[in-house]
Order: C-alpha cells, then sequence, then structure tokens
C-alpha cells in the first residue's frame, strides 16, 4: 500500500505540471481568481452605481415639490394685441404644493429601504460573479490535468514501442510494435483534445479577468482536495448570516409598509396649494398690489386614492409573504449542495483509494508477464489503458468535489472553511485546484 501511494502521489504530482507557455507565471488559486475577478467584473460597478442611485432617489422623495412661478396679463385690447401696456391687469404669483401631511416622510422611508435592499443585491451579485468564476477555475483546473495525464501516458506508451521494435529486431512479434503504435496514436488524439480544452478553459478565464484572450496564465495551484470543515448547522447559520436574499426581502417589506403609510395618508388626508401673488399698477388700477389664495385636494369624495391604497395593501401583504418565505429556499439549496460535496468526496476516495492501486497492480503484473515473455504487449496496453481510464475518473471526482464546493459556499454566501478530504488520500487526490 505505501508503494502504491508514493506512485499514486507521483502521478498526481505529475499531473498539475504546467507548460512551458505558462512557466514564468506563478501558480494560481481558486480563490485568488476568484478575488481578481470580483474586482475587475464590470457588473459588479453596475450593482454599486445602482445601489447608489436609490439612496440619492431616497433623499429626492422627501422634498417638497419645486415651487411654480405664474405670471398673468389680461384684458389686452383685441385691437392692440400687442399693446401689453394697455392690459386692464397683470399679476405675478408664486404657488407652492403640499402633498398630504405624512406622505413624503413616509415615502422618503420607503425608498431608503428601496436602496438597502439595492446595496444588497450587489451583495447578491457578487456571490453569483464569485460563483461563475469558481467553477471557470475548476474547469481550467480539470483540463490541465486531463492534458497532462494523457501527455505522461504517451511517454510511457512510447518507451513501450521503443521495447517492442527492440524484441522484434531480436526476432520477436512485429504485431506487439504495431499494436503500441496504434495506442501511441489515439493518445496523441487525446492530448490534441486536451490540449484545445485547456485553451478553451484558459480563455474563459482571461475573458473573466477582463484581459485579451491569450494573456498569459498561471498553471493552476497543486492543493490537496478539501471538503467543509463546519457542520451542517453551522453552514446553516452561517447561510443565514451571508445571504443577501432574506435582507432583501425585509428591506423590500419595509418599503412596501412605507410606501402603504403614505397611500393610506393620500387617501384620508388632503393635500394643499398656497400662493402669493403681486399686481403691478395697470390701466385699471394705478397703484402697486398684493394677494393670496390657497387650494385643497379633498380626496374622499371621489378620485383614485382610496383604489390606490388597496393596491398597496395587496402588495404590502406579499412582501411580507415573501420575506417570510425567503430563508426555506436557502436552507434546501445549503443542504443539497452539501450533500454533492460528500458524494463527490466518497467517490474520489473510493477511485484514489481503492480502484487506483488495483489499477496500478494489474500494470505491474502485465508488466513482469511481459518482460519474462510470459504475455504479449497487447495485455500491458490494456492494462495501461485501464490505469488511465481510472486516473481519467480521479481527475473528474476531483473536479465534481470542486465544483460541489464552489456551489456550496454559493449557497451559503461566502466562503467557508476547508480541511483535507484526509491525511491519508491528499497525495493521491491532489491536483491544480
Amino acid at each position: 500500500m505505501k508503494r502504491t501511494t508514493i506512485a499514486l502521489g507521483f502521478v498526481m504530482v505529475n499531473l498539475a505540471r504546467p507548460s512551458a507557455a505558462r512557466a514564468d507565471e506563478p501558480p494560481l488559486d481558486r480563490r485568488t481568481f476568484e478575488r481578481l475577478v470580483l474586482e475587475a467584473h464590470p457588473e459588479l460597478r453596475a450593482a454599486d452605481a445602482r445601489a447608489r442611485a436609490s439612496a440619492a432617489g431616497a433623499d429626492a422623495e422627501g422634498r417638497l415639490p419645486a415651487p411654480e412661478v405664474m405670471a398673468q396679463v389680461w384684458q389686452i385690447p383685441l385691437a392692440k394685441p400687442y399693446a401689453v401696456n394697455q392690459a386692464g391687469m397683470s399679476m405675478f404669483g408664486l404657488t407652492q404644493r403640499f402633498p398630504a401631511p405624512g406622505s413624503l416622510s413616509a415615502r422618503e422611508d420607503a425608498k431608503r429601504h428601496e436602496a438597502r435592499a439595492a446595496a444588497l443585491a450587489a451583495q447578491s451579485s457578487e456571490r453569483a460573479v464569485r460563483r461563475e468564476a469558481g467553477h471557470a477555475f475548476v474547469e481550467y483546473a480539470e483540463a490541465t490535468a486531463r492534458r497532462a495525464l494523457h501527455i505522461d501516458h504517451e511517454r510511457v506508451e512510447r518507451r513501450l514501442l521503443e521495447l517492442a521494435r527492440a524484441r522484434h529486431a531480436a526476432g520477436g512479434s512485429f504485431a506487439d510494435a504495431v499494436r503500441a503504435e496504434a495506442e501511441i496514436a489515439k493518445t496523441e488524439a487525446d492530448v490534441a483534445s486536451a490540449a484545445t480544452t485547456e485553451h478553451a478553459a484558459r480563455r474563459q478565464l482571461n475573458v473573466l479577468l477582463g484581459r485579451s484572450l491569450d494573456s498569459p496564465l498561471g498553471a493552476a495551484q497543486t492543493v490537496p482536495p478539501e471538503v467543509p470543515a463546519l457542520a451542517m448547522e453551522a453552514l446553516l447559520d452561517r447561510a443565514a448570516q451571508s445571504r443577501a436574499e432574506p435582507k432583501i426581502a425585509e428591506a423590500e417589506q419595509r418599503a412596501a409598509e412605507s410606501e402603504l403609510a403614505a397611500a393610506r395618508k393620500e387617501a384620508q388626508l388632503p393635500s394643499f396649494a398656497v400662493s402669493a401673488l403681486y399686481f403691478p399698477p395697470s390701466a385699471a388700477m394705478d397703484m402697486h398690489s398684493y394677494g393670496a389664495s390657497a387650494s385643497v385636494e379633498v380626496p374622499w369624495l371621489w378620485g383614485g386614492a382610496k383604489d390606490r391604497a388597496r393596491a398597496q395593501e395587496a402588495r404590502a401583504a406579499a412582501a411580507l409573504a415573501t420575506r417570510g418565505a425567503s430563508r426555506l429556499p436557502i436552507r434546501t439549496e445549503v443542504v443539497a449542495a452539501q450533500s454533492m460535496v460528500a458524494r463527490a468526496a466518497e467517490r474520489l476516495k473510493g477511485l484514489a483509494g481503492r480502484a487506483l492501486p488495483a489499477s496500478r497492480r494489474a500494470v505491474d503484473v502485465a508488466a513482469a508477464g511481459y518482460e519474462s515473455g510470459g504475455v504479449p504487449l497487447a495485455m500491458v496496453l490494456e492494462a495501461r489503458r485501464n490505469l488511465v481510464d481510472i486516473q481519467m475518473e480521479i481527475v473528474e471526482a476531483r473536479a465534481s468535489l470542486d465544483h460541489a464546493l464552489v456551489d456550496l459556499e454559493a449557497a451559503v454566501g461566502a466562503p467557508i472553511t476547508t480541511q483535507k478530504v484526509s491525511e491519508t488520500d491528499s497525495k493521491e487526490q491532489s491536483h491544480g485546484h
């Protein structure tokens, strides 16, 4: 078992070898990449701008309407429509309208709650961007590991081809050399396909960083596989504190209540306007004079104020129900994501702890038989192919674990404390994440 562990550690180290094109770039880990994406992503700047706009709108909502300046000229002779100086009366005035008492402050409160909801929505945008960046990085690390694995497999196959040719030169079977060449051709195709996938994944990371497509990018850093260090209840508590959705629902519910208070005041209390008027000397009156006027809007006689208040009551009730339901989907999401992490971790441990050692033993037995002349090269190549298949499944299982961890952190709403899957399995399961 010790021999298998050492050999597997060697293989998995090879999986994370950076290509020469990225040798000068420092290794990149997932959390660093997520931070860089968050710093560069335009959606987060847009969300922050929307939050500032909502806050500014709250200040404006609490102010009185702008005053109105008016000018009137009466009784200009029709015979001389241009003779404004002969008008019977001229009037200049200033009017100020006052909404229903208390409605302005209520609407200002509503806008402030909406501004808080907008600021919290920016946190939700950050969570979505972090999740997208995390998944993209895992795909990059997986593609890099797959390519390195195929390259390592090709190198072993070429050594086997050299051995088969040497045996053929000494009078051995030519079929072994032909079979080895066929396997190499297939592996070369796998290498080319894996290189294309890695190239596309690297470009995707550069897109998220806001850089040119082919900018140099460091290799994915080699770290052991990790699982959450927190129990389920701790994860749920962390999600309740970190996720913005319940806080957004609370802010929106309070905004709806404030809007309802404003609508009720507008339906029950009158709004009014006052005007101050000035009359300069005119043909009919040769002295300076002033006047005043007041008007009242009476909402309880007719109009739509009562209907608007009833509509806002329904919206406030809906916001209250939404607030009550906001935590349930989060708990469901956390439980589902944690289950995916546990499932992926168990599969990874099973493959690395049992399937891989068995495959390596099969390769050792086949290789020993070929060296002694007891088995054909085809059996060695088949054992090698089975080993590579298991190693590919380990790469896939590791990627599944890391994808599940990204989803769990998104469900919780913040990075979480992690620990190695196990001390004994860490070497076997390490690759560039």
